[in-house]
């Protein structure tokens, strides 16, 4: 045989062997793939038949008045305040977590757990609790709770939610055990490191235990909010980033004593054990952990793991382990940020270099993926998208890494060695500051946030968008010339911003007399007649109110009424500047009560009871304050607003008071309110201060309650939207209804939402 011969055949071997291999790899893959979805199922069958057999399911059906609908709190749907109330005990396996603040200055919280018996009976079902004082449990802790109860909505990860009726009857366990005692470590850290922040200035203390820990329980509403508006919440969320930099000091330490390979990925394990405990369990972080525990274990044996099947292997593992996962939105904005840092940030950084230099394409080719890969989720829980988040995350993510060690290292050197904590801590403040100033400045930008449509249509939308402009981005036909595609991405990213307000005006209806302005924890109203447009307070952002006015297709304030100057009732005036003709206000007291009255015209009026006039067909009154004011707080001094006309009488109460409340029957009774009112805008965002004799003797068919998703103030409270469904007013809110539209037909007065 020639030597062609034999390396012809050598070569045909060869490639026989290699087809061998591939087709046992692919059948490998199939077995696999059957093996893994075979565990999934069987998993999700056994765990749906043991809830279908638990008790409190049972218990839950068997009382139909538990499942009464009721306002969602934060999304979570607490159970009737009149539902039957049941005995349980639980285990915590979550840290608690604030959501709402009552008027007493008590705070609501949810805390997720899971059953240990139902009445007596064996039980094991995750549940969420809902209500004060749970953060006296710990994780692990046994208690004895009383609520009431409701069925979860479907695709979420609890079975029930539990209305908590009071503080929970906490079963401690052994003060020498051993869980009880790293227990209390990881407390004593956690809240030793916000004791060590809260010496920085500003409002720095507050973020950086976020920054480090995921310890966010402190952190003002204004900064959390800014965050959230400019895409900078995944900073305070711990996941990979956190877990990189724990991993590498552990490491690093190691190596600086001397250590090998093996002892120094060991090291980064136990480092990062020790930090999933002290952060928790949360979604994010479990995938986190698990992507980092299979890569230090590819390390172990010197074979370094690729992102994506990393990250494949954690989400398999998380949820042939907690199906529920899958519904869990943290855990899907983790996973979908991380696939896009993987698969994106590379690509974009490749077609960036083109025209940027290379350490620039890769900073912005980073916020860049992630937010393509995270957009349609976002729009799910909320219909905007942030123009501000490419460039607030250029600017904030390099401070992040910084910001994150340095708290690391205070929270344990503070047990240890507290003067190294205190160092710590002030050189995280630098990069904390510049991180809050990054939010903020981002967050007043004005059309930072865009509204888009909301819901599962919204999603697609954007995800179809992204689709196309990716395609443009990373076409093959790389002769494509360059400025073509930058149109063509140019347009599409401008529609994104155009098209969803024409969409959303054109969806709303035109022949609306008063317009409820969806703006968050605060009051925008619209009243419009004949062509004459009347705003009752500015809510508390200008952005918010903007896109109010331009969906509406509002230019001109014919009148403004300022019922008092609250932030959350006079911060959006900068929207109107140039924009009013005339205002009502009230009295200004305080220096900063006069710096929101110079932002209106010279010619605006303060209110009085008695006051009255013309909007369109309209007569308009105010019906409070008094001329004589002394006494009353902001709240009970506020304007008093109301109009008849058209066939329509309504009155605006602003944030009023019961007791102020009480003195409005006489005079409301005697101009023709009693029992004739069309609308009201129930006073203070619903909240518990309400004189029910008041709207006994208004009886309004419609309720208005401006009031914002995830307020932290409890708003609106049970009572309160209980003494109203008893009168039979039809309640609708903001938070949950979006911008509410009293529409006049040819039937008379008709409810429209903007959702």
């Amino acid at each position: 045989m020639s030597g062609a011969s034999i390396l012809v055949y050598r070569r045909r071997h060869q490639d026989s062997r290699g087809s061998e291999l591939r087709a046992v790899v692919r059948a490998a893959m199939v077995v696999a793939l059957t093996l893994v979805a075979a565990v999934g199922t069987t998993n999700i069958a056994l765990t749906r038949a043991r809830v279908e057999a638990d008790p409190l399911l049972s218990f839950i059906r068997a009382t139909p008045s538990v499942n009464e609908a009721e306002p969602p709190l934060l999304g979570y749907r607490a159970a009737p305040a009149r539902a039957p109330t049941v005995s349980m005990r639980i285990r915590a396996t979550e840290r608690a977590r604030p959501i709402v603040a009552a008027p007493d200055g008590t705070e609501r919280m949810v805390l997720a757990a899971r059953t240990v018996s139902v009445r007596g009976a064996p039980s094991d079902v995750p549940v969420l609790l809902v209500g004060a004082r749970l953060d006296a449990l710990r994780i692990g802790d046994t208690a004895d709770v009383d609520g009431s109860v409701r069925e979860s909505a479907p695709g979420t990860g609890e079975v029930a939610w539990v209305s908590v009726r009071a503080v929970p009857r906490v079963e401690t366990p052994a003060p020498g055990g051993p869980a009880r005692m790293v227990q209390r470590a990881v407390d004593g850290l956690r809240e030793g490191l916000v004791q060590a922040a809260s010496v920085l200035p500003g409002n720095a203390g507050t973020l950086l235990p976020g920054l480090a820990i995921g310890e966010t329980r402190t952190l003002p509403v204004d900064l959390d909010q800014a965050m959230r508006d400019t895409g900078l919440t995944h900073l305070v969320a711990v996941s990979g980033a956190n877990c990189a930099v724990v991993i590498a000091v552990c490491a690093g330490l190691a190596a600086l004593l001397g250590a090998g390979r093996r002892i120094r990925i060991v090291a980064g394990t136990i480092g990062l054990g020790g930090f999933v405990l002290l952060v928790g369990p949360d979604p994010s972080v479990l995938r986190a952990a698990v992507m980092a525990v299979v890569a230090l274990a590819f390390l172990l044996y010197g074979r370094p793991g690729a992102g994506i099947p990393l990250l494949n292997i954690a989400v398999i593992v998380l949820l042939l382990v907690d199906p529920g996962l899958a519904g869990d939105y943290g855990f899907l904005l983790s996973v979908a940020a991380t696939a896009g840092l993987l698969m994106l940030s590379t690509p974009i950084a490749t077609v960036l270099k083109r025209w940027l230099p290379g350490w620039l394409a890769y900073a912005l080719a980073i916020p860049t993926a992630a937010q393509l890969a995270c957009g349609p989720i976002l729009i799910l829980l909320r219909p905007e998208m942030t123009m501000t988040a490419i460039p607030a995350n250029l600017l904030a993510e390099p401070a992040a890494p910084l910001a994150t060690l340095m708290g690391v290292i205070a929270c344990i050197a503070q047990a240890l060695w507290p003067p190294l904590g205190f160092v710590a801590v002030w050189i995280a403040w630098l990069p904390t500051a510049w991180i809050i100033a990054v939010a903020r400045f981002f967050a007043a930008v004005p059309g930072g946030i865009v509204s888009w449509l909301p819901g599962p249509v919204g999603a697609l939308g954007l995800c179809a968008l992204t689709v196309v402009v990716l395609g443009c981005i990373f076409h093959r036909a790389r002769r494509l010339r360059w400025g073509v595609a930058v149109l063509v991405t140019g347009t599409l990213l401008t529609g994104a911003a155009v098209v969803p307000p024409i969409l959303a005006r054109a969806g709303t209806p035109q022949n609306w007399i008063i317009a409820a302005c969806d703006v968050g924890q605060g009051d925008a109203v619209l009243v419009r007649s004949g062509g004459s447009v009347a705003l009752i307070d500015s809510g508390r952002e200008p952005a918010a109110l903007t896109r109010c006015l331009d969906r509406l297709g509002i230019d001109r304030i014919n009148l403004f009424v300022l019922t008092h100057y609250d932030a959350d009732h006079s911060g959006g005036i900068g929207a109107l500047d140039g924009r009013i003709d005339t205002a009502l206000i009230a009295t200004p007291h305080s220096e900063q009560d006069k710096r929101v009255r110079a932002q209106l015209p010279s010619g605006a009026r303060q209110a009085r009871d008695g006051d009255r006039g013309t909007l369109g067909g309209l007569n308009w009154r105010v019906f409070w304050p008094p001329p004589a004011q002394d006494g009353l707080s902001a709240n009970g001094s506020a304007v008093v607003w109301g109009f008849v006309g058209e066939g329509t009488r309504a009155l605006f109460l602003a944030d009023l008071g019961g007791d102020t409340q009480a003195l409005l029957i006489p005079s409301l009774a005697a101009s023709g309110y009693a029992h004739a009112t069309d609308v009201v805008k129930v006073a203070h965002h619903g909240s518990a201060d309400q004189d029910p004799e008041l709207y006994r003797v208004l009886h309004p068919r419609i309720g208005i309650i401006s009031v914002g998703a995830r307020n932290t103030y409890g708003h609106p409270r049970a009572q309160t939207l209980d003494f109203l469904r008893a009168l039979g007013v039809r309640t609708m809110r903001t938070d949950l209804n979006g911008t509410v539209y009293i529409v006049r037909t040819g039937r008379g007065l008709e409810v429209r939402t903007e959702r």
